[in-house]
């Protein structure tokens, strides 16, 4: 082996976390993109949102809460009042609220099938296809 192309050895620090000195960037990742699914697998249940589809995004959402609330029209200041309101309290509170006002705002157009809609927008189909499970208990 030549020298003069060797590359340093690895950092490792504990037992699992490992740090690479000094990378070309010619590893890259082997992420395969997830496969969204079709748009009319999701549920066209028209109810309303239980306590339990609300628990179930609050959940679920995680850092996607912010692309959510925006699908579903609140306004860049509903958001920055919902995430000073409810911060000390977590982004489930977070999310919780947000889905209250929404629903709050848009009646009985905010239900199942419209939410389920803007989680597929998002690409988080997977919970999308959840509500549909849930609606169907």
């Amino acid at each position: 082996m030549d020298p003069d192309n060797e590359l340093p050895p690895n950092l490792q620090i504990g037992n699992k976390n490992v740090m690479v000195v000094n990378d070309s960037g010619s590893r890259r990742k082997s992420e395969k993109k997830k496969q969204k699914c079709k748009k009319s697998q999701l549920t066209t249940c028209t109810d309303e949102l239980s306590m339990d589809h609300i628990d179930m995004v609050s959940v679920e959402i995680g850092k996607d809460w912010k692309r959510l609330c925006r699908q579903l029209d609140m306004t860049e200041a509903d958001i920055e009042q919902l995430q000073f309101d409810y911060y000390a309290s977590g982004l489930y509170e977070i999310m919780y609220q947000g889905i209250q006002r929404w629903i709050q705002r848009n009646g009985r157009a905010a239900n199942i099938k419209t939410i389920a809609e803007a989680l597929w927008e998002i690409d988080r189909d997977d919970i999308a296809l959840r509500l549909r499970g849930q609606s169907q208990e």
